[in-house]
């Protein structure tokens, strides 16, 4: 049971230190760091959307070609 809680604070403890040292030694200010994530995400997306249309354009052309068109 002690080891338990030993490793419980442990972790509790690293995850404190963790946390801290990421704000100081953080690159970038919140709101630039905010502002890079929203862009990226954005531009996940939008390679996501372009993708699935490139395939469905791809998988309708095939469908086409099964059916006799």
């Amino acid at each position: 049971m002690r080891g338990t809680m030993s490793f419980i604070l442990g972790i509790l403890f690293g995850g404190m230190i963790g946390a801290v040292a990421g704000l100081v030694l953080a690159p970038y200010a919140g709101e630039e760091t905010r502002e890079r994530m929203r862009a990226n995400v954005e531009e996940i997306i939008n390679e996501g959307r372009l993708a699935a249309e490139s395939r469905r354009s791809e998988l309708e052309s095939q469908l086409e070609q099964l059916r006799g068109r």
